[in-house]
């Protein structure tokens, strides 16, 4: 099992993988992962790069340094601030969180801009709760759940962790 596997069956419940949504201006917007945790949903932009990364939220071009080789990449936050407020008109009051997650040997010499997560911090952040307690925040999150996979449905690609793990 690759990592995003494990990082993916360790936090979330269900995952939503390529969907597409209304996003609220007549057109849709592309998600590449949607997952179902007990802290609410996960909107996850993965970058799977290695190196010293230069971005910052103000900057319109990200750089990335790994041994001799420069890549440059367009921000990912304002892609996923418009992703954000597409699930968040569809689930109102539902805790809706985002971020760009670098799964890789990513380092961030001048600070990580605010939707940047990497893989250890993601793995304690979203970790799962005891049985119980995650029996009782999940009832309260699946309708919405299931209402941004209805209106998904024939473009999405439903993927379901490893549930043998919460009986």
């Amino acid at each position: 099992m690759n990592l995003l596997s494990r990082i993916y069956n360790a936090v979330s419940v269900e995952i939503l993988r390529d969907i597409q949504i209304e996003d609220g201006l007549g057109g849709f917007i592309q998600i590449d992962f949607l997952l179902l945790t007990a802290r609410g949903l996960v909107v996850l932009d993965i970058k799977e790069v290695r190196g010293v990364v230069f971005g910052a939220d103000e900057i319109d071009e990200w750089t990335v340094m790994h041994q001799n080789q420069r890549l440059s990449f367009a921000n990912p936050q304002h892609t996923l601030d418009y992703r954000l407020v597409a699930v968040r008109r569809l689930v109102r009051g539902l805790p809706v969180f985002g971020h760009i997650l670098f799964p890789n040997e990513a380092e961030f010499g001048k600070g990580k801009p605010k939707y940047v997560i990497l893989a250890d911090e993601f793995l304690k952040r979203y970790r799962r709760p005891e049985k119980l307690e995650l029996g009782r925040l999940l009832a309260a999150y699946y309708p919405y759940w299931e209402k941004i996979r209805d209106l998904s449905e024939g473009t999405n690609k439903a993927v379901n962790a490893s549930l043998s793990t919460l009986c």
